[in-house]
């Protein structure tokens, strides 16, 4: 029950400012354009006029209470500095990470976990808000080992780029795509400031993809989506063989990408530089039950729209290869189930089958060969914990304790595990949502700045930290450097 309370509170607090100031306006036009007259002493005649002053003078003294003490609660408890892990291989490129250990003042218009969960969703930044640049694509499909097909969407270049210009490799969300405005926010960020390449990789299905390989297998977020991402980098490798590779994550991307430089570290060696992972789902026992516990959660509703979007039709087409994995009765079952999101039924009704717990039960265990799902969570879960103690490639886990799909009781294990390793750094923020990290009164992402400081200086590699060996040297497992101002 809190949980939908801590949902509703931002929304409605925004809409009960709107509407409070509001009212703070149109008492004080009325009273501006129907002045009090200089001498009232007929209570009587103009007692209307009283009263507009004296409940504006209420009003007005209320709302400057109310910004008095919001603007205390922010300064005291608003700026959000990371709490760094890390073990003392990788000390050198923390030294250098100057806005990672200044941390950032979270936008005053998104204070709270959900607000900035809902612009990572939604804001681009302000350059692509306003058009004033693009950012636009070309698509590569590749043929994967098994027959399936992955879409690459590489960003087109606004300027000559050198063959050996580092490539940076994007990973999206579980339903994400390369058109997504937190993609773009990032593409536009680095190239304003770098001559890098990038590129999308797409989920299998996803993105305005097709299922190609001879099942017609659904994307499914286990080992086998980490092996296509090491089959991707490998022929980005083969098409530009002197490029430095670069990964970014982003929630379910950033589990992947970290369980990618742990199980392929030996493929990858001198090939990958830096990788960045945000908001990345450690548990996928915690976070499958907590979604299904709380089905109208609207994150896991979204997610499931669009997920159903894009696979609704190998379900119902006549020709679909998975009837010969699921059977026409499991068919009819999935697309009853899946359908009811549809239908003119009662809206709780409606969002009861829509959550990822009974996709994964009715799709994706049969695919894989599991036999419950929480067979199949429980593997993911200690597939990628597994990989955090091998990592050797500088990797940045970025989390948040406000965190509304990924909270902070779901990573413990997988931090702790993490901070040992001799390419992680851990760093958890007291705020900043699900992948938002929007910070000052234009809501800037931070994250954009952050990632593009920690894979330039990995690029740079260890040696360049010479050069800055005047800097004191943060230690591990404490707060670094003194707050940065407000934006």
């Amino acid at each position: 029950m809190l949980f939908y309370f801590s949902l509703a509170i931002p929304f409605f607090g925004f809409f009960a400012f709107v509407l409070y100031a509001g009212l703070l306006l149109t008492f004080y036009a009325l009273t501006y354009s129907h002045p009090l007259p200089a001498s009232c002493a007929d209570c009587l005649e103009c007692g209307n006029y009283i009263l507009q002053a004296g409940v504006l003078k209420w009003l007005w003294n209320l709302f400057l209470l109310l910004v008095a003490l919001w603007a205390t609660y922010y300064i005291r408890t608003g700026h959000s500095t990371p709490r760094l892990q890390f073990s003392d291989n990788i000390a050198w490129i923390v030294r250098r990470c100057h806005t990672l250990r200044r941390g950032f003042w979270p936008s005053f218009a998104a204070f709270d976990g959900h607000s900035q969960s809902a612009m990572f969703a939604v804001w681009p930044g302000m350059s692509l808000a306003l058009k004033k640049v693009s950012v636009e694509f070309a698509r590569e499909d590749i043929i994967m080992e098994d027959g399936g097909t992955i879409a690459l969407d590489w960003a087109v270049e606004t300027e000559a780029v050198p063959e050996d210009a580092p490539i940076l490799v994007m990973l999206p969300g579980v339903v994400g795509e390369s058109h997504n405005p937190y993609m773009k926010s990032l593409i536009h960020y680095c190239r304003s400031r770098r001559q890098w390449r990038f590129v999308c990789k797409n989920w299998r299905g996803f993105g305005g993809s097709e299922l190609t390989d001879e099942r017609q297998v659904p994307e499914a977020w286990d080992a086998r989506s980490v092996k296509d991402l090491y089959e991707c980098i490998q022929h980005i490798h083969r098409r530009y063989p002197e490029a430095k590779v670069l990964g970014c994550g982003f929630s379910l991307g950033a589990s992947m990408m970290s369980s990618l430089v742990g199980h392929y570290k030996d493929q990858l060696n001198g090939l990958v530089a830096g990788v960045v992972c945000l908001s990345g789902p450690c548990s996928y026992e915690t976070a499958m039950n907590r979604m299904y516990h709380l089905k109208p959660l609207p994150y896991d509703w979204i997610n499931m729209g669009v997920l159903w979007k894009n696979l609704r039709k190998y379900v119902e087409s006549p020709e679909s290869r998975w009837r010969e994995t699921l059977g026409d009765k499991q068919l009819m079952l999935v697309d009853e189930v899946m359908c009811q999101r549809q239908s003119p039924k009662e809206f709780y009704n409606m969002l009861m089958p829509a959550n990822a717990w009974v996709w994964h039960n009715l799709v994706t265990i049969k695919f894989l060969g599991y036999k419950t799902v929480e067979e199949y969570a429980r593997e993911m879960s200690l597939y990628g914990l597994k990989a955090l103690s091998m990592i050797e490639t500088p990797t940045l886990l970025l989390y948040a304790d406000d965190d509304p799909v990924v909270p902070p009781y779901s990573t413990w294990e997988y931090e702790a595990e993490a901070k040992d390793s001799p390419g992680c750094v851990v760093a958890r923020c007291p705020r900043g949502g699900h992948c938002g990290f929007f910070s000052g009164p234009l809501c800037r992402s931070w994250k954009n700045r952050v990632t593009f400081e920690f894979l330039a200086n990995a690029l740079d590699g260890p040696g360049a930290a010479a050069k800055a060996s005047k800097d004191k040297s943060p230690s591990s497992d404490s707060t670094a450097a003194a707050p940065e101002s407000p934006e």
